[in-house]
């Protein structure tokens, strides 16, 4: 296993909004606001949820819910 455990130790500074490097705003699957906490490695990315229930639909479906991902970094229409 080559699982680093440095990553979410620091609770002390937890703010509102996710961190720069993040360019996906809003969960593919709900449509809400991602928790930078809540993600899932898929094929080489990864890829921020609202809550833990969605990586479940997600990994249903990962091509349709990686469209809307896609989609949103990209620039979608609607803002």
């Amino acid at each position: 296993g080559g699982h680093e455990g440095h990553e979410g130790h620091d609770h002390g500074a937890v703010s509102n909004e996710a961190p720069a490097q993040i360019s996906q705003k809003t969960c593919p699957v709900m449509g809400g606001k991602i928790d930078p906490k809540v993600f899932t490695d898929y094929d080489g990315r990864r890829i921020y949820f609202c809550c833990p229930g969605c990586i479940a639909d997600f990994k249903k479906d990962p091509a349709k819910y990686l469209g809307k991902v896609d989609a949103e970094i990209s620039g979608k229409g609607k803002g």
